[in-house]
């Protein structure tokens, strides 16, 4: 049997109001060790096991990069990502960081509902050893439910909701990078998921696929108008819809 341990995760932060804010969120999911120095953190990751680093950039001695870098040149992203936390969020400082092998940027000032949901997606990813993209199908039609399944399965692993208030509580409780979503749902409206999304400033990090048959002009435009990603029409093919998904993930087949 596989021994299960508590997750342990290095804060490397020189700002004291932002290693109690980190030490305070993260606390409720793991140990938390605090670091306030580069070479503080150095020796802290050479002599001790960590599950996650969250990493500033401009720390008072040096760049936080600079750890970055050496865990990527050394192999050691895999077993440990790195969360860089940076008031410093330009366009080329994030490119740079996601190059480097950056697991994700949370720019400051930050939320700790979503610093804690990052984390947790982060957890669930090395739990599952899987880095696949992870695709939510809300659809009660079981016809729809399985051609969906079918048909993204090789892009992405699927779960399936079968009602709205399901929908809600796999949002809630897990990462997802992308939700196709019926319109006329059994229970309720399956626009209320979306908007939901946009108001909570999510459907950027998870995009929002609406596959209907409702394809009026109005609906369409609501939709658009909600932040929905794409509207695919039913009945489809397969193909469109799979060129679609590629698209949105980001993949290139």
């Amino acid at each position: 049997m596989t021994e299960r341990h508590t997750k342990r995760i290095l804060v490397i932060e020189d700002d004291e109001g932002y290693q109690e804010l980190l030490n305070f969120a993260l606390s409720k999911l793991a140990d938390v060790v605090v670091c306030t120095t580069l070479e503080d953190g150095k020796r802290k990751i050479q002599a001790e096991r960590f599950d996650l680093i969250i990493l500033d950039i401009n720390l008072k001695d040096k760049s936080g990069l600079e750890i970055l870098l050496q865990l990527q040149v050394s192999g050691r992203l895999k077993e440990c990502p790195v969360l860089l936390c940076s008031g410093q969020k330009d366009a080329n400082t994030k490119r740079m960081a996601r190059n480097m092998g950056a697991a994700g940027f949370i720019e400051k000032p930050f939320l700790s509902d979503a610093l804690q949901n990052d984390v947790r997606a982060l957890f669930r990813d090395a739990a599952s050893g899987s880095g696949r993209p992870r695709a939510l199908v809300i659809e009660d039609d079981e016809g729809y439910q399985e051609l969906l399944t079918f048909a993204l399965s090789s892009l992405a692993d699927v779960v399936v909701c079968t009602t709205l208030e399901d929908g809600k509580r796999k949002i809630q409780e897990e990462r997802f990078d992308l939700i196709i979503l019926d319109i006329n749902l059994h229970d309720k409206s399956g626009l209320e998921i979306l908007m939901q999304l946009q108001v909570s400033g999510r459907v950027k990090e998870c995009p929002v696929l609406l596959c209907s048959a409702q394809t009026d002009a109005d609906t369409k435009r609501l939709a658009q108008n909600m932040g929905a990603a794409g509207f695919i029409e039913k009945p489809f093919l397969s193909d469109a819809l799979q060129n679609e998904v590629r698209s949105l993930l980001g993949r290139s087949g």
